[in-house]
């Protein structure tokens, strides 16, 4: 059946391009339809396949990074800095106990308690 209408549609197509309006209503309607089918099938797939590369990564939990967090805290407005430190602090632990997924999470959520608006 999938090789029947692929050749369908390269008659149709081969039609299109030379005979436009001696196409058959029908012949156009299911061209249509298929197209919007690949269309959508398409968008789905890019929809799940591009979310990986968006997808954030994780804070590396080293003292580069503790202190490239520690500087966007303390330059945070004050109503951000209290929850901020207590994640910075949490982080500091983790990183000394050598919890490094903990002290991942713990940087990343104090950089976006200091970046809240």
């Amino acid at each position: 059946m999938r090789g029947k209408i692929d050749f369908n549609l390269v008659r149709l197509f081969k039609l299109v391009d030379v005979y436009l309006p001696e196409i058959p209503k029908c012949a156009q309607i299911k061209l249509e339809k298929t197209m919007y089918k690949k269309l959508v099938l398409a968008g789905v797939a890019t929809f799940f396949f591009t979310g990986a590369s968006f997808a954030q990564e994780m804070k590396a939990c080293d003292d580069k990074t503790f202190e490239m967090v520690k500087m966007e805290v303390e330059a945070a407005p004050e109503d951000k800095k209290e929850m901020a430190k207590m994640e910075l602090m949490m982080a500091k632990e983790k990183m000394d106990a050598k919890m490094t997924k903990e002290c991942s999470t713990h940087l990343e959520k104090a950089s976006k308690a200091s970046m809240k608006q």
